[in-house]
């Protein structure tokens, strides 16, 4: 059997009705083609009624001032770290460890700052180790009650040859630290504590083997006998 016809086109749409606004511009623009030609006809100049050209371009936006902006300074240099305490004039006495009292085995004076070890000092006896061990006490305690040569760091006591202040140094097991002056104080003071004015004797960590260090100055009249021949001219 022959195809089937195609179904026709549907009609175009009808174009839509001019708006209220294009009827009002339509009326306008023939009104202004009017008036142009009666004033033509009447031999007057519609230049001037024509906009120029150069006033449709759009006009440039005016330029933002360029503002000079100056760098920023530099961040400031951090603060250089404290210098460490001097030994004070009247000098410190290095006490045995083992002692029970304020006997010096010698003595450190201003410029001895460096000084960790009993190595070329003019010590009373020598002691089974050479490097001065640091010790720390409680201000607040008075006594062998706030000795310290095994501490947290907070300052409380500790049982744990772990928290010896500078470390140990017996047999196999070598974690000790040499300190000067300056370091020790500093490390005390870094757990609230202080310099004893006293050897910790048979307070821990084998100290008891070194020379220490001590708050007591050399030239106490309590031990002034046994320092004339440890004090150098």
């Amino acid at each position: 059997p022959p195809p089937s016809p195609l179904p026709p086109s549907p009609p175009p749409p009808s174009p839509s009705p001019p708006t209220e606004c294009a009827l009002q511009l339509a009326a306008l623009t023939a009104r202004n083609a009017y008036l142009l030609t009666e004033i033509e006809r009447l031999g007057g100049n519609t230049s001037a009624l024509l906009p120029d050209p150069s006033d449709l371009s759009p006009s440039p936006s005016p330029s933002a001032p360029i503002t000079a902006t100056s760098p920023s300074p530099p961040p400031p240099s951090p603060s250089p770290p404290p210098s460490p305490p001097s030994i004070p004039s009247s000098g410190i006495a290095i006490l045995a460890g083992d002692s029970n009292t304020v006997t010096p085995l010698f003595c450190l004076w201003p410029g001895d700052e460096a000084v960790t070890s009993s190595v070329a000092q003019q010590a009373s006896r020598q002691m089974p180790k050479t490097d001065i061990a640091a010790q720390c006490c409680d201000s607040k305690q008075p006594g062998r009650g706030g000795c310290r040569r095994r501490a947290k760091t907070d300052g409380t006591p500790s049982d744990s040859n772990n928290d010896c202040i500078a470390g140990m140094h017996h047999g196999s097991t070598n974690t000790f630290v040499a300190m000067t002056y300056g370091e020790t104080v500093a490390k005390c003071a870094s757990m609230d504590l202080v310099l004893c004015g006293q050897s910790c004797s048979g307070k821990g960590c084998f100290y008891n083997f070194h020379p220490v260090f001590s708050s007591v100055p050399c030239d106490d009249a309590s031990v002034a006998p046994a320092l004339s021949a440890t004090k150098l001219p």
